[in-house]
């Protein structure tokens, strides 16, 4: 293939749809992924060779970008009450480094080309996933990462002690943990469930990421299922299909409850233990925010980006990293957004607040799909929800 055929800006789609994939794998430079190492390679070539200013007229960019403002503000506010640091600044780098890339790909973003290859990488990963749990039935554990590439962390390790254990065996396909599998479908399933044709195509695929869903046994990724399908139902307004994939669900959901205790496992994994704080994703929340030395200050500007001690949600770790000021103009970003937009967008806002009270992927690798397809949903599914 001749080098002015290929197509940098389709290129950078698929690479912000496989991001989350490719964000568990190191490369040469220190602290780098490589995700951001092909993506921002990807983007010196598409600036340099179009050599023009691209305009950004997408609702809510600028409070994005304020947003990415107030992050690098609140580093130099934390250097000078706290000193720095390589956790301090390597983590604050990071999150620059995330929104710009927001930022930039957004005048290139082909929502169009990316849900394809969103929609085909998520049923590879899909398909892949349950033939790793038909496999481990039978006492065989697929690898969950992609040869020759080198992971930081090597979850096959994981799963092979789970296996010793005698653990029950989570999919992982080729994710660092069946959270993230989840989310990585959610984000497809939604898609899917409101895409304006919504061909025999589109539901068998909502059926086959549901499915999929559910086996992950993450209790973010059933927590999220069940938010998506609850606003399908509330915003679809097709009566007869709408009635005919409710079947489905309760006929779905029944033969699983029969056949196994998934059910069970996921009531325990979200309200576990003496208390929704004991054994649940909300265990750490009282325990972090419990600090009397916090000053006024550091409740405006936030902590600033740094480890935490235990697990902290998006929503909750925004506040602590940020401060109020911080959370107030991400909020208005989330708005601003999707202001005077269609029902279909605003659910999207519902669907990732959602994710960031079960989970803290506010911060991590999907941000960068969730977001962009976020920002760009109003120019492709306006009217979607009186289409059908």
């Amino acid at each position: 293939m001749r080098l002015q055929k290929i197509n940098p800006e389709k290129i950078i789609c698929f690479l912000v749809i496989v991001y989350p994939i490719l964000f568990r794998y190191r490369v040469i430079i220190p602290y780098i992924t490589l995700g951001e190492a092909v993506l921002v390679v990807m983007l010196m070539v598409e600036y340099a060779s179009k050599k023009k200013i691209y305009y950004l007229n997408c609702q809510g960019i600028r409070e994005l970008a304020l947003f990415e403002l107030f992050i690098i503000i609140n580093l130099f506010i934390s250097i000078l009450y706290r000193g720095a640091s390589i956790d301090l600044i390597g983590s604050t780098m990071r999150l620059v480094l995330l929104y710009l890339l927001i930022i930039l790909i957004i005048p290139i973003f082909d929502f169009n080309y990316a849900k394809h290859c969103l929609n085909v990488v998520a049923t590879v990963v899909s398909i892949y996933g349950i033939i790793q749990v038909v496999f481990a039935h039978y006492g065989v554990y697929l690898t969950t990462s992609i040869p020759f590439l080198r992971p930081f962390v090597d979850e096959n390790q994981n799963v092979l002690q789970w296996a010793m254990l005698g653990m029950r065996f989570r999919p992982l396909s080729v994710f660092n943990e069946p959270g993230e599998f989840g989310t990585y479908l959610a984000l497809a399933l939604y898609l899917n469930l409101f895409d304006i044709k919504y061909d025999n195509k589109s539901i068998f695929r909502s059926i086959l990421l549901s499915i999929t869903m559910i086996m992950t046994l993450s209790a973010t990724g059933i927590a999220i299922l069940i938010v998506e399908w609850f606003l399908f139902f509330i915003i679809e307004r097709n009566t007869r299909r709408k009635y005919i994939l409710l079947c489905i669900c309760i006929l779905g959901v029944i033969i699983l409850g029969i056949k196994s205790d998934v059910i069970q496992f996921f009531i325990h994994r979200i309200f576990g233990g003496q208390g929704i704080e004991s054994n649940t994703h909300f265990r750490d929340i009282h325990a972090v925010f419990d600090k009397r030395d916090i000053t006024f200050p550091q409740y405006l500007f936030g902590m600033g980006v740094k480890d935490i001690a235990g697990f902290l949600p998006g929503v909750f770790r925004l506040l602590y990293y940020f401060g109020f000021i911080g959370a107030i103009i991400y909020v208005s970003f989330l708005f601003s957004s999707c202001k005077g937009i269609n029902l279909v967008k605003q659910g999207f806002m519902i669907m990732w607040v959602t994710l960031n009270v079960a989970a803290a992927y506010m911060f991590g690798c999907f941000t960068l799909p969730y977001i962009l397809f976020y920002l760009t949903l109003e120019h492709n599914y306006i009217g979607l929800e009186n289409h059908h």
